[in-house]
């Protein structure tokens, strides 16, 4: 394969036929004959090596998260924008290198950086999701190669005592929450008194309370799903009654708004309305 130059265009070009069957045209961005087979040969020699990769079982990062979107079933979307989050950091450190390019070696440096500016429970749950995708793509052949995060020594995680709200704390937290406005009032009361997750909170729904019956069922639906994918039915405090059925509606969200906004899944983000609280 020679440099070849448009006629009234003076830089030279590459022009083949790829893998799939695709004439491809590149401008070697140079007039200079030598220049130009040089930068052709090197080009040439990256494309070989992108098919050898693939001959030996080999991804870059980006193909690898590509091919693990449009296969990964079951996952919460919570769970996958965790694992986005802690590959998209991944393939950050290791620029410029394949999967099975990483050793266990350079796989516990990584460990090592994450841990100067991160407590030890994140650093530790990014190396479980590592090792959790190096797996889910070695067991399709994807790639071959050991995976470098497995077995990977975690850091230790200092122990804590458990913290609790006391009784006169939670009446100035309900007492600013329905100050602040109806929406953080139900928010609050429902994670106090039924012991929802936030994401579960801001995705109650009305029909899910059945006043006569006294309980509270968390249910799936609207792209929500619980953590552990089951529904569960809980029963409701006197105080978290007396605080939703006088406002209670026949349908839609308890904690507004209706509409779903957001990248992350998020049916309404909290965080800033309960921090003012």
């Amino acid at each position: 394969m020679k440099p070849k130059k448009i006629a009234g265009r003076r830089p030279y070009y590459s022009d083949f036929v790829n893998e799939d069957g695709q004439r491809i045209r590149k401008s070697l961005h140079t007039t200079d004959y030598k220049t130009a087979k040089q930068r052709l040969t090197d080009l040439i020699a990256r494309r070989d090596t992108v098919l050898a990769q693939r001959d030996r079982g080999d991804l870059r990062p980006s193909e690898f998260w590509e091919r693990y979107k449009a296969s990964v079933v079951g996952k919460a979307g919570s769970t996958i924008d965790q694992e986005r989050m802690a590959w998209n950091s991944f393939s950050k450190h290791f620029r410029g290198r394949t999967m099975a390019a990483v050793s266990m070696g350079q796989a516990l440096e990584y460990r090592d950086v994450l841990a100067k500016t991160r407590m030890p429970r994140t650093v530790n749950a990014a190396m479980r999701r590592l090792s959790s995708l190096y797996s889910f793509a070695i067991e399709r052949e994807w790639i071959r190669c050991e995976n470098p995060f497995k077995g990977l020594k975690r850091i230790k995680e200092p122990e804590s005592a458990p913290k609790f709200i006391t009784e006169p704390e939670l009446e100035r937290l309900l007492a600013a929450a329905e100050a602040h406005s109806e929406r953080m009032h139900f928010f609050c009361a429902i994670c106090a008194f039924a012991g929802l997750r936030s994401k579960e909170a801001v995705n109650a729904c009305w029909d899910w309370i059945d006043f006569n019956a006294g309980t509270l069922t968390v249910k799936a639906g609207n792209g929500f799903a619980t953590k552990s994918g089951r529904e569960r039915t809980i029963p409701i405090h006197p105080r978290l009654r007396s605080i939703l059925e006088p406002n209670a509606e026949a349908e839609g969200y308890i904690v507004a708004p209706e509409i779903p906004t957001g990248d992350w899944r998020l049916r309404y983000e909290p965080k800033k309305a309960f921090g003012a609280v």
